[in-house]
């Protein structure tokens, strides 16, 4: 009799088969062989076993322990694949539409939890079926065995859902053994990721290991491994309180999270050393970019390898977001502490001692590798970026204080943006900062100064303050490395081209370039990562506004609040501030197509805060940070001539209002900044930086108009003072070492050939020369310009005679009798054009021929010589400078009629008859305009302490701090001498000289009372004598020829101190005579 089946059962029966992939029929005749997941297995007896259930399976489970027992017993069953599969298809089938009953439901529910303790009891007893595959490839057993197989799931994805459920079996069945299992699988799984790549199974690692976290149970043996400390100190200890015994090589290889943040194009070693896995995968990445046909193939090829390590990045980023949202004790603070521990442990990564030199392949110890840094950074940028917008009101909860309070990260002994002890500011208010994830009320606990500590901070700081000290300590480092292979493998190209292959080390040293090629591909894959950089600039140009706002920038004046500067200032590390400039440096060093990196708000924000750091030199106390900002600009400028950023710069109203004026103030306190040596010579480089800007932006007329309305001021008159010491000095210097240059060329040329120190001196010679001989271009040029617009500033007895002489000494060299020392074979390779050097100096000197002081200045100026210009006129009219020439031939005539007359100054004339202290004692030339030095009290011409003050602000005569502003009018000398002048011009006898005669008549009146007076002295003397030799009674005392009685009454009605010493005198010898008689 034929059995009839019930709607349910059929169906049961049908899922039964599909989810477990059997069938009672062969598979070439099962109509419904469409229904499974792959090729189904047969089972001749399955449908007997079936027949004889007539009722649900979920009243009959011995049906499934049959047929899940069989399919297990099978020779070489994936047991653990299939049990897996078919929880899947359990998921799968219970959520479609024609399953939604709730029968059916129940049903699902009953099977997945069969197949859920099948799973957990084959797993945990791995010898109930022997057969079973996987098989460990070291002969593993028991939970050994076990650990292995569902670590090799794992690694391929286990959905994360059914890890509960079998936790919960694990402890229910098989308690004793939790730990120890889940213990050997993630040993197993820490150990597959120290051998992963990007390219191979690093990321679905990660993904496991953040599963995996999200369960408590499993999350506290992660926290507290045994064989992998959270937080490695000495001797494997895992750190439970602080960390500053940890190193970073040991956090990268112990740590759990250090291993998982492995993982990188990068090789883990800190030398340049990788592994066969590490080569493989690196040549096969050189082999797809090399492949490329087109740089636009070539940058979609890189753009794939990038995207590869930017998701990996994602999947730890998740790793790091479980811990902190788990509900597990300690697991927030420690991840925080783990990831303060992975950057406060690698700040040596910037020490020289770390950087890479040529030939250095050492290991280097204690610091962790740039794969794992690289990622690190990868991950807190990840972190940072749904807060890290301009703007975001969340960047209203990043706490200033974070480093202050030295809670996980300090300033590590860095120099701190302000360095300088200064007084507490009473007027700055420090709001306390609000909490990023709750409303916990605030508590101050410590301060610092003014500063206000809340209870502890939120995430947001936490993020914010790591990822600015990551970038220094983790990825600049990187950069720095980058450069160094870059040199290395520049010179190893130039070694292996000039070496034939038959020398001896040919070979070590191509397969040393090989390897060093490899490197430097990779570098340039991640460093130069068009949304790594992207993320680099947002995050810089968010600190500068925030430092803008913590600092307190005047806007208006632009700079920060200096009396005093804001608290926070002293516990904010420089690197801040330098860190985005380096970057931009590196770049544009690196890249010929640097600009396409970077927006015009990118430029705008670094201009803006180059002005208040220049404009505070307070509050920035070192001031090699505005000089590399300088230094940054002038790349800028320098690239974005080709892109044309002017117009968008102009928009920026705080740009064109104070830049002009910040360049002229860098340009002159460079001169006055640092205590080294070498200062001196390195505010050169920093000089032509800033004179390229200078002329880029002039080409704007809104800039060169805020130029020239510095006009006239003490800045813009020390900018000139600067400019023309420049012009000397460098032009000076150059032609000193084109001479040098010109006698090896003459010494080569005549067949004796240098030794190595003597090509080694003519480089150094060289590159002198070019440097000088560039800044003495670009002064020149500045100086024509503003000889054109504005040739009032050089109206002035100051600057008319130091122009003459710089123009004069200038015209000399280049046309006068030594002229001929300067004729190199090359020229331009040292920037030296003469030809247009003369027309720019016939230009200046045409420009100012208005100026009658400066027509003097030039005639009578010492190193004036009337031929310079003669030969001058006739090489410009050689080369057909029309303009210039023609105008040099009227300055020519206006000069030689000045110096062809003999006048000679009336002062000069009269000067050995002045008075010495009309005279200047640091010129000693006559004073027209006298002025006191306040600080030492001296009297000195106003022209004389001009020039001095203008390049050095201390008084002459003692040092003491001094500037032109502080110096004081001298009315009454300046009365005195303008009273002698029209005496001396009207023949009459001056006041001085009456003055003269009567201190001499005086002087001598005095003399012959003083000789009066001693000779007297000598007389009572001599009789003291003669009374105390004689033995006779003493004779009387001759009588005084007596004092008449109206004198003696007068001197004695006179008060004693209206007398004169003669009148003193007489009195006491009256009174004493009177007294013996």
């Amino acid at each position: 009799m034929e059995k009839k089946y019930t709607d349910q059962i059929f169906q049961e029966n049908l899922q039964l088969k599909k989810v477990l992939n059997v069938t009672i029929i062969p598979a070439d005749e099962d109509l419904l062989i469409k229904l499974y997941s792959g090729e189904p297995m047969y089972m001749s007896d399955l449908n007997s076993l079936l027949d004889k259930n007539q009722k649900s399976l979920m009243e009959n489970q011995s049906v499934f322990d049959t047929l899940i027992s069989n399919l297990l017993g099978e020779e070489n069953c994936q047991g653990l694949v299939l049990l897996l599969r078919a929880l899947g298809s359990i998921n799968e089938e219970k959520n479609k539409t024609i399953n939604n009953k709730d029968s059916m439901q129940k049903f699902f529910m009953f099977f997945q939890e069969i197949v859920i303790n099948y799973f957990v009891l084959v797993l945990m007893n791995p010898d109930l079926f022997p057969s079973m595959m996987p098989q460990s490839p070291d002969d593993e057993d028991g939970l050994d065995l076990s650990a292995w197989r569902f670590s090799q799931m794992l690694e391929n994805g286990f959905p994360n859902d059914y890890i509960t459920e079998i936790n919960n079996k694990i402890l229910e069945d098989n308690p004793d053994e939790f730990e120890e299992f889940w213990e050997k699988t993630l040993v197993l799984l820490l150990k597959k990721a120290n051998k992963s790549s990007p390219l191979s199974t690093a990321k679905s690692l990660a993904d496991t290991f953040s599963n995996l976290a999200s369960h408590e149970q499993i999350l506290k043996l992660i926290l507290d491994m045994k064989h992998y400390p959270w937080i490695p100190g000495p001797s494997g200890i895992n750190l439970k309180g602080g960390f500053g015994s940890c190193t970073g090589d040991n956090l990268e290889s112990v740590s759990p999270l250090g291993i998982l943040f492995g993982p990188s194009y990068f090789p883990k070693s800190t030398n340049l050393r990788g592994d066969k896995k590490w080569d493989e995968m690196i040549t096969k990445i050189m082999d797809d970019l090399h492949s490329a046909k087109s740089s636009a193939v070539f940058d979609k090829t890189a753009k794939k390898y990038q995207e590869i390590n930017h998701k990996l990045a994602s999947s730890l980023c998740g790793n790091i977001k479980q811990l902190l949202k788990s509900k597990v004790k300690g697991a927030k603070e420690d991840t925080l502490r783990w990831l303060a521990a992975a950057i406060t442990s690698n700040t040596d990564r910037t020490k020289l001692g770390h950087s890479l030199v040529s030939g250095s392949m050492r290991q280097i110890r204690n610091i962790s590798s740039d794969a794992m840094s690289y990622n690190l950074v990868l991950v807190l940028f990840e972190l940072c970026r749904p807060f890290l917008k301009e703007g975001d009101k969340k960047l209203d909860k990043i706490d200033k204080t974070y480093l202050a309070s030295d809670l996980r990260i300090g300033l590590n002994g860095e120099t701190p943006i302000c360095a300088k002890e200064v007084e507490e500011s009473k007027d700055e208010v420090m709001e306390e900062s609000a909490f990023d994830d709750d409303d916990e009320e605030k508590i101050s606990t410590s301060n610092k100064g003014n500063l206000i500590f809340p209870k502890e901070y939120g995430t947001i700081s936490e993020f914010y303050f790591m990822l600015g000290v990551g970038i220094h300590y983790l990825f600049y480092p990187i950069l720095k490395r980058g450069e160094d292979i870059d040199k290395i493998f520049r010179k190893l190209l130039k070694e292996k081209e000039r070496m034939n292959e038959s020398h001896p080390e040919y070979h070590q040293m191509k397969l040393e370039f090989e390897n060093m090629k490899k490197f430097r591909m990779l570098y340039e894959l991640t460093i130069f990562d068009r949304d790594l950089i992207k993320s680099i600039n947002n995050f810089f140009k968010v600190q500068f506004g925030l430092i803008k706002k913590w600092g307190m920038a005047n806007l208006k004046e632009g700079k920060f609040i200096e009396d005093p500067p804001a608290q926070i200032l002293r516990h904010l590390p420089e690197y801040f501030l330098t860190d985005m400039v380096d970057f931009w440096q590196y770049l544009f060093r690196n890249r010929n197509d640097s600009l396409t990196y970077f927006l015009p708000e990118d430029a705008i924000a670094i201009f803006e805060m180059a002005i208040l750091v220049i404009n505070s030199p307070v509050a920035i106390t070192n001031p090699y940070i505005g000089a590399k900002f300088i230094e940054v600009l002038s790349m800028i400028v320098f690239f974005e001539k080709d892109v044309n950023w002017l117009a968008q710069f102009s928009e920026s109203s705080f740009i064109v209002e104070h830049l002009m004026r910040a360049l002229i103030r860098f340009y002159v306190d460079i001169e006055f900044s640092g205590n080294s040596g070498s200062m001196y010579y390195e505010k050169f480089h920093y000089r032509l930086d800033c004179s390229s800007v200078f002329k880029r932006f002039w080409k704007n007329k809104i800039f060169k108009d805020k130029f020239l309305a510095e006009i006239g001021t003490e800045k813009m008159e020390k900018f000139l003072n600067s400019l023309l010491n420049d012009t000397n000095h460098c032009l000076e210097e150059g032609i000193s070492k084109l001479t040098e240059i010109k006698k090896f060329e003459m010494r080569v040329a005549s067949g004796d050939l240098p030794n190595k120190e003597d090509t080694e001196a003519h480089s150094k010679n060289e590159n002198i020369c070019k440097a000088n001989i560039q800044l003495s271009n670009e002064c020149i040029l500045m100086v024509k310009n503003i000889s054109s617009w504005a040739k009032e500033s050089f109206d002035n007895e100051v600057f008319a005679s130091r122009m003459s002489s710089s123009l004069n000494f200038i015209l000399n060299k280049i046309t006068g009798p030594n002229c001929m020392e300067l004729k190199v074979k090359k020229p331009k390779k040292y920037s030296f054009s003469p030809i247009e050097l003369l027309a720019d100096l016939v230009t200046i000197y045409t420009n100012l021929g208005s100026i009658e002081m400066f027509l003097k200045s030039v005639a009578f100026d010492p190193l004036f010589e009337i031929k310079n210009f003669n030969k001058a006129y006739r090489v410009l009219k050689k080369q057909r400078k029309v303009e210039e020439y023609s105008k040099l031939g009227m300055l020519i005539q206006e000069v030689t009629k000045i110096a062809d007359t003999e006048e000679i100054d009336e002062l000069e004339q009269w000067m050995d008859e002045a008075p010495e202290d009309f005279l200047c004692p640091i010129a000693y030339c006559f004073m027209t305009d006298p002025v006191k030095l306040p600080t030492s009290g001296n009297t000195v011409d106003r022209t004389t302490i001009k020039r001095i003050l203008l390049n050095d602000e201390h008084d002459p005569f003692n040092r003491a701090p001094l500037s032109f502003d502080q110096v004081e009018d001298d009315v009454e000398m300046k009365k005195r001498i303008q009273r002698w002048i029209e005496q001396k011009r009207n023949g009459e006898v001056t006041d001085e000289e009456k003055r003269q005669q009567e201190e001499e008549k005086q002087q001598e009146e005095e003399k012959q009372q003083e000789e009066e007076k001693q000779e007297e002295e000598q007389d009572m003397e001599v009789q003291k004598e003669e009374s105390h030799m004689s033995v006779d009674p003493p004779a009387p005392i001759a009588p005084q020829p007596p004092v008449s009685a109206q004198t003696h009454d007068s001197l004695m009605d006179r008060d004693p101190e209206s007398l004169t010493e003669e009148e003193q005198i007489q009195l006491a010898m009256q009174m004493s005579m009177n007294q013996f008689q």
